[in-house]
């Protein structure tokens, strides 16, 4: 092997930016300087530890005047730590070393698309043969578009209401009504009512309250 020169070692990219659970690659190159030739060595190391990492080839063979390419690969898991690590991958030959420095930054995947409910007033007091009027609120968060499913249960149950009116579905941004209609034959008390939002898997619930008095 000869040592007749230095080398230069560089990355393409020199910063990744991963989301924890992924990996990405960089390509590492390794150049002969004054006519250096022979084989390179490559080592990573970063700071703070925690990153898994792989070069491939882990040794690399120089022609004078040449060039030659290491991929240089990282891992993350669920459990890695977010925030930005410093690695240095070093090429060694016999009596010279050449060092290049990579910034890898490891994120939190975004939150998935989701949405709120929210009902309002979450209690009214009406007396027997009147209407009361809640709204209800969806809000999209986090890029969520989808179709919302409403329903609404009443506890307890009497076959002389109240009688639970609101629309089947809603969009993703919408505010709409529930109406809650007794009669003059609702026994008096506290009825409890829940509003069910529903989008594939996606389910949400609020409960609300009237009194009904006579």
């Amino acid at each position: 092997m000869s040592k007749a020169g230095p080398l230069e070692t560089s990355a393409n990219p020199s910063s990744l930016t991963i989301l924890r659970g992924s990996s990405a690659t960089s390509t590492l190159t390794v150049t002969s300087l004054n006519g250096f030739a022979g084989t390179v060595s490559m080592f990573a190391m970063a700071s703070p530890p925690g990153l898994s990492m792989s070069l491939n080839p882990a040794n690399v063979t120089l022609q004078s005047g040449g060039t030659a390419n290491s991929i240089f690969s990282v891992f993350t898991t669920n459990g890695t730590g977010l925030g930005t690590y410093q690695v240095t991958v070093t090429g060694f030959s016999p009596g010279l070393s050449r060092s290049v420095t990579l910034a890898v930054t490891v994120t939190s995947p975004p939150p998935p698309p989701d949405f709120t409910l929210t009902v309002s007033p979450t209690n009214q007091t009406t007396g027997r043969g009147s209407t009361a009027t809640y709204t209800i609120t969806v809000k999209g968060t986090n890029g969520f578009n989808g179709t919302v499913t409403l329903s609404a249960t009443v506890s307890p149950v009497n076959r002389h209401g109240p009688i639970l009116s609101l629309p089947s579905t809603v969009g993703p941004y919408s505010t709409s009504t529930l109406t809650v209609a007794t009669g003059h034959n609702t026994p008096q008390g506290l009825y409890t009512f829940t509003v069910k939002a529903t989008s594939g898997s996606l389910v949400h619930t609020f409960t609300i309250t009237l009194n009904v008095t006579a």
